[in-house]
């Protein structure tokens, strides 16, 4: 008698409708591919030779400072002056080792689960102390490489500070005068990553420089949405980076060319974010 009576009221009362709730303003999201462009520079090779890079990915350098040498033949970078393997070679001292942990203990101790994306920043600031702290390691074991090899091995600075990157596409001298509707299509995107030991040739790229720390994201708009965004006086924008789940403010204006609406995107930090990267999910 209870189940009948049961199902009876389950069939005859009202149902709870349940709903989510969006917590805050009315807001829109749209979901787009990016193309970004930077200040960078494709630097091409000055002689033919096997290439040995001083500088690791995404280190930060000065005018001036060596960023590659060519040699007839390859280098044995495996190993360095006391037959150590590099790996054992590139440990961190004791000094570095302290400020790290004290690091992830400040974070841990600081930790809120509702800003999650907290624990990117910190990876990132991880990683520029390893590579700071690498970097320096890696130009002396080339120096004592090149000094034992006995080679004609001529090294090469950078002719401005920047941020070095060992991948190139040939999208390096697009600017938001020169970008096309076809530069959106990644079926016919290529990218070359270079690394140590490489045969180059004289004028081919051995490595891309990124000399400012302004770099703009530009997304392809439908028509409607342009005039929305453009009648709304929209002058920002918050930004999610799918990538890592980074939330950025960026400045907003449309670009309108050959009858087809872009949004520009204009960001002044975070970009060593993403120097790798040529699409941004966002």
């Amino acid at each position: 008698i209870y189940l009948v009576i049961t199902i009876i009221m389950y069939f005859t009362g009202n149902k709870i409708s349940v709903y989510e709730v969006r917590e805050g303003s009315i807001v829109n999201d749209h979901s787009y591919t990016g193309l970004i462009l930077r200040q960078e520079t494709a630097v091409n090779a000055e002689a033919d030779g096997y290439i040995s890079y001083y500088q690791n990915e995404n280190s930060k350098v000065k005018r001036g400072t060596y960023i590659y040498a060519l040699s007839p033949e390859k280098l044995d970078t495996d190993k360095n002056m006391s037959g150590q393997s590099a790996e054992n070679a590139g440990s961190l001292n004791p000094e570095i080792q302290a400020g790290l942990i004290y690091q992830m203990q400040g974070f841990n101790e600081n930790y809120a689960s509702n800003s999650f994306s907290a624990v990117y920043t910190l990876k990132n600031e991880i990683n520029t102390s390893l590579q700071d702290a690498f970097s320096s390691t890696r130009t002396e074991h080339l120096s004592t490489v090149i000094a034992e090899s006995g080679l004609e091995v001529a090294s090469y600075p950078s002719a401005q500070d920047g941020i070095v990157a060992f991948t190139v596409d040939g999208y390096e001298s697009l600017t938001k005068d020169t970008f096309t509707a076809e530069n959106f299509d990644k079926t016919k995107y290529e990218s070359a990553e270079l690394a140590d030991q490489m045969r180059i040739s004289a004028g081919s790229p051995v490595y891309r420089l990124i000399t400012s720390e302004d770099w703009s994201v530009i997304v392809q708009l439908d028509r409607e949405t342009a005039e929305q965004l453009r009648s709304d006086e929209v002058s920002s924008i918050k930004v999610r980076i799918d990538k890592d789940s980074e939330t950025l403010w960026a400045d907003f204006s449309i670009i309108t060319r050959n009858g087809n609406y872009y949004g520009c995107l204009d960001f002044d930090n975070s970009m060593i974010r993403y120097a790798e990267e040529r699409y941004l999910n966002i």
